[in-house]
């Protein structure tokens, strides 16, 4: 590679002191490729929630010069400040060249809500705040980007949003480690079967005292609401319920709320009597929730959703009792069955994590 760019920059050098006055060849120079974009001074508001939609599509044409020719091909979709020239230029796209006879190539490429806000990110463009940006294509030879064929431009805003890491989640507070991430009473936030960015949690909270939400157990990116939240307020950065109890925390980032509702809990199968959902509740005694079951069978339960939120089946909030410990079933598989007789009374402490069955 290092000697096909040496062979170009000499054939530069030769048609460039060969020249004669009028009679003189002419440089070669690359033709500026041309680009088709949406509308200048289009505004762009990015969110998470579309990370992997389609933002929008570039096209243009890129002219074949076999002359020049001294590398491999590629066309590279810039993104940079307006004004800047391009000196601080992030690469958006890669797009590999085409070995074609023809006199131009057309190309296309699709940027994601992602793809763009990661560039956006990289160039250290204020999130939540409008910024103007322009994009242009420029072909590169080889290691050379050849300025010459830089494309026309196209100029947007841009608001970037800070990218949150939505695989785990954790919740941290005065009732739930004591503000100290070390802790092993951080709540691990349980994520909804069958659905990414989206957590629950059922434990005891106190009126009193605060506590928040973060992706991973250290400070930097926690939080106390998304856009919309519900059943709680917050004050000074923190989350507090409105008076002491057993709840259900209900975060949905894709659907950008938080939900906090009184918990409900139900029981489903044979031991309890049949298999109609939200049909067999337990009853909330203070710290604890409790049922006592009216047959035979394995011991399923599940978490109920809070009033005004859209959700899947029952089973994709399921947990049982194994080992004395509340195994929560997450995204994993069915899980290991316990069964229990008529007559025995299931106690569950969430904020303890343990469950008895006497």
């Amino acid at each position: 590679m290092k000697i096909k760019n040496i062979l170009f920059l000499m054939a530069v050098i030769f048609a460039f002191v060969s020249c004669n006055d009028d009679t003189d060849p002419v440089l070669p120079q690359y033709k500026a490729s041309v680009l088709t974009h949406p509308t200048d001074d289009t505004l762009y508001e990015l969110k998470q929630v579309d990370a992997a939609n389609t933002l929008f599509s570039l096209d243009w044409k890129a002219y074949n010069q076999k002359d020049l020719l001294v590398g491999a091909v590629t066309y590279w979709i810039q993104v940079d400040t307006i004004g800047n020239n391009f000196a601080n230029a992030q690469t958006l796209k890669q797009v590999p060249g085409v070995n074609e006879d023809a006199e131009s190539t057309n190309y296309t490429a699709s940027l994601t809500v992602e793809e763009v806000n990661k560039v956006l990110n990289g160039l250290r463009l204020p999130v939540g705040s409008i910024s103007n940006v322009e994009i242009r294509v420029i072909t590169r030879v080889g290691n050379i980007l050849v300025e010459a064929s830089a494309s026309n431009i196209f100029q947007a805003r841009f608001i970037p949003y800070k990218a949150i890491d939505t695989s785990s989640l954790y919740m941290i507070g005065a009732d739930f480690g004591n503000w100290d991430w070390s802790s092993s009473g951080v709540v691990e936030m349980v994520p909804v079967n069958g659905l990414d960015g989206v957590f629950w949690c059922i434990n005891y909270f106190t009126k009193s005292n605060g506590f928040k939400w973060a992706p991973k157990k250290a400070w930097g990116d926690d939080f106390a609401e998304l856009a919309n939240k519900s059943g709680y307020t917050v004050t000074d950065g923190n989350a507090f319920v409105p008076a002491d109890g057993l709840y259900m925390v209900y975060v949905d980032y894709p659907g950008e709320k938080i939900t906090i509702a009184p918990a409900k809990v139900y029981g489903m199968g044979n031991c309890f009597g049949g298999w109609d959902a939200d049909k067999f509740p337990f009853t909330n005694d203070g710290k604890t929730t409790s049922i006592v079951t009216t047959g035979e069978g394995e011991l399923r339960m599940y978490a109920g959703l809070p009033s005004g939120v859209t959700g899947t089946d029952w089973w994709t909030r399921e947990f049982i009792i194994l080992n004395g410990k509340i195994a929560y079933r997450g995204k994993g598989d069915d899980q290991e069955r316990v069964k229990v007789q008529a007559g025995k009374t299931v106690t569950l402490d969430f904020k303890a994590g343990t469950g008895t069955i006497k």
